[in-house]
């Protein structure tokens, strides 16, 4: 499967679930948002399987690498933490499925591209919640303009600015807490 092919697959409008997230008691709510990226950091594993066990076939999911001891074939694809990307020398899941990674840095980005994902997360653009440096819309446009596959906005953006993210060269936005219903939340 191409990258053109795999990513027609991936909306404009990328939610990540938030580390209080269950598929369980979501699952009934999910009627809106059939794409989404699972992670739930800091809970344990057992919750995490148990949680995964009720997924569902019609969901689009793409597993965080913070899980990736819980990946198998009912997932789309993996998602890279920055962290993972990095210590990663070779594609961890089959060229079938999707592969993305969270870039915050020319050095990671070159390394997603090395490596042959299908789609990255830029951020910070907007709110810097960890020590990177926010890069703005400009920064964010700049690295769009040296990159040819999809590039997500994320970092204190939310649905609002998908068409600020393609007016500077982006595919479309990512995040967690603008992304959800107060449904699923």
């Amino acid at each position: 499967m191409n990258t053109e092919a795999k990513t027609e697959q991936i909306p404009e409008i990328y939610p990540i679930t938030h580390s209080e997230f269950c598929l369980e008691k979501n699952l009934k709510n999910l009627n809106e948002i059939n794409f989404f990226q699972y992670r739930r950091k800091n809970t344990e594993e057992r919750i995490i399987k148990h949680d995964l066990s009720f997924l569902d076939k019609n969901l689009k999911v793409i597993l965080n690498s913070h899980h990736r001891d819980l990946y198998h074939d009912d997932f789309i694809g993996m998602h890279l933490t920055s962290s993972d990307l990095m210590a990663t020398s070779e594609n961890p899941i089959s060229k079938n499925k999707i592969l993305g990674a969270s870039c915050h840095n020319t050095d990671e980005i070159k390394k997603a591209l090395i490596l042959g994902v299908d789609y990255i997360f830029i951020s910070p653009i907007k709110e810097n919640l960890k020590a990177n440096k926010v890069l703005g819309w400009k920064g964010f446009q700049n690295i769009c303009q040296q990159i040819d596959i999809p590039v997500f906005a994320l970092g204190g953006v939310g649905p609002e600015d998908l068409e600020e993210s393609k007016n500077n060269g982006g595919y479309g936005v990512s995040g967690i807490r603008k992304f959800w219903s107060i449904s699923v939340l």
